[in-house]
């Protein structure tokens, strides 16, 4: 279906339009608003209005709240995927201004000791939901901004974000580029969908980690591994059969016990079980007994 689309861009074309000679107008830029003309999948018309939208590498779309609604179709780009900011020659400025005397960071602010170019990066990962611990990390790596970038191109940066930093991190940091990021974001898209848990995705990304393969068709298998629910039943019973004192002592208000039956069970079905499920069974047979 015929839609408009409106990119906008900064505003001048410099960082400091008001420093130097001449007046701040001559930095304006004449691309800062771009109207192109295009098309969408016709689906888009029963979505949400508030949907937002990633269109092919340009970034995030959002339907215009007054241009774009009714019969219109009129999108906004609310954020590119890259900074376009060096690539469109600017130029930084020596800003004349008088100095101003460096602010203290606090426990609070952990970006204040970034770079001019690393708290940018810092705050339009916050601004796509990225969490402010690894927007730290891939403000400060050039590689993991990078994987995350080709990330977005498959789906949301705030739900890759997490994987790449904390499980993927060590060996992107190293130089390899360890799991495709289409690979990954399938993997998280079927995680959403509720088809496995994140134990279950972990595990089948640090097997590819360690002798490669697709994550996705691993953490299926794994998937396919788990325990039946009624199996998971009659573990949980032979588990609670074999500690008679502790489930008494539980049963008396000692419920931290339930961390030790967790592990046992778990120890049990050799991690073939969900520990959430487990911790549900656990509760339900012991609440049973005392009751």
């Amino acid at each position: 279906m015929p839609a408009e689309f409106r990119l906008y861009d900064r505003l001048f074309k410099v960082p400091f339009p008001d420093a130097g000679e001449g007046s701040f107008l001559d930095h304006y830029n004449p691309d800062s608003l771009r109207v192109l003309q295009g098309y969408v999948e016709p689906s888009v018309t029963a979505d949400d209005p508030e949907t937002r939208y990633q269109f092919e590498r340009l970034g995030y779309f959002w339907r215009d709240p007054e241009l774009g609604r009714g019969g219109k179709l009129v999108w906004g780009r609310i954020i590119t995927l890259k900074d376009t900011w060096k690539k469109a020659g600017a130029q930084k400025q020596e800003a004349k201004r008088e100095p101003r005397p460096a602010k203290k960071a606090g426990p609070q602010d952990k970006a204040a000791a970034l770079g001019p170019e690393e708290r940018e990066v810092f705050e339009r990962c916050r601004h796509l939901g990225v969490g402010e611990a690894e927007a730290l990390q891939i403000a400060r790596d050039e590689r993991l901004r990078s994987y995350l970038e080709d990330c977005s191109a498959y789906g949301p940066p705030a739900l890759a974000a997490p994987w790449v930093v904390h499980v993927l991190g060590r060996a992107i940091r190293a130089g390899g580029a360890p799991v495709e990021p289409q690979a990954l974001m399938a993997l998280l898209a079927e995680l959403e969908k509720g088809a496995f848990d994140r134990r279950v995705a972990k595990q089948a990304l640090e097997e590819a980690l360690a002798s490669g393969g697709d994550p996705l068709e691993r953490a299926r298998a794994r998937a396919r591994d788990q325990l039946s629910a009624e199996a998971l039943a009659a573990l949980v019973r032979e588990v609670l059969a074999a500690h008679p004192d502790e489930v008494a002592a539980y049963r008396a208000g000692k419920r931290g016990l339930m961390g030790f039956f967790v592990g046992q069970v778990m120890r049990a079905s050799a991690g073939r079980a969900d520990p959430k499920q487990v911790q549900s069974v656990l509760s339900q047979q012991l609440d049973r007994g005392s009751a």
